[in-house]
């Protein structure tokens, strides 16, 4: 039993794609992408929703995808298509009988163990919110939820772990691992200003304003 459950950590540790020294602060991506990489495959998207809006995220499926997660994305700059972001989530929404599980604990949990995975590789992840409530809905029905959201920062370079739970008559759980670099966020925002902005102009290219 030890020995099969060093075996799932290791292809656990691979599959994240942090094998490494302990504590090696520099945080270059997941999952086989990596933050900055320039990939035209991830196409820019154009439509109109009430106003033009410009995306460029590519969903994707792991070699050796983790049990945490049931989608990745990686999302690019629309112009440069440099990648600013890669994302791992799942999410559980339902009625389920008998849930009592506390999946955004720190005990045995999908949240618990992949946290221990990436502080071994990157060191203290910061607790930004640490939230805990209970009640009662109108019906009677007890509910609980726990809300965890931590980060590890380096630089410009972040990773954010998010856990929320809600347990009741329903139950909805929410986990998600996002790699984020800053600057090329804020790169995104400007070739998005920029695309929309050149896309209204040309719509309004007959008019002399």
């Amino acid at each position: 039993m030890l020995i099969n459950m060093k075996k799932l950590l290791l292809v656990l540790f691979i599959s994240l794609g942090i094998v490494g020294s302990v504590n090696a602060n520099s945080i270059k991506g997941a999952f086989g992408y990596k933050l900055g990489d320039v990939d035209k495959s991830i196409e820019t998207e154009e439509f109109k929703i009430g106003s033009w809006s410009y995306f460029a995220t590519k969903y994707f499926t792991p070699s050796s995808p983790l049990p945490f997660f049931s989608s990745y994305s990686a999302s690019a700059t629309p112009i440069s298509h440099k990648i600013y972001e890669i994302k791992a989530a799942t999410h559980l929404d339902g009625k389920f009988e008998g849930i009592t599980n506390d999946y955004c604990s720190y005990s045995d949990t999908h949240f618990s163990n992949l946290l221990a995975m990436l502080e071994a590789r990157y060191g203290d992840f910061e607790v930004r919110t640490n939230k805990r409530e209970s009640g009662n809905y109108s019906s009677g029905v007890r509910w609980t939820r726990q809300t965890y959201n931590l980060e590890y920062t380096d630089g410009n370079r972040s990773i954010y772990l998010h856990c929320y739970q809600t347990v009741g008559s329903n139950i909805y759980y929410d986990l998600q691992l996002i790699y984020r670099d800053s600057d090329l966020d804020k790169l995104e925002d400007k070739e998005y200003d920029y695309l929309v902005d050149k896309k209204i102009l040309e719509e309004s290219s007959d008019y002399d304003l």
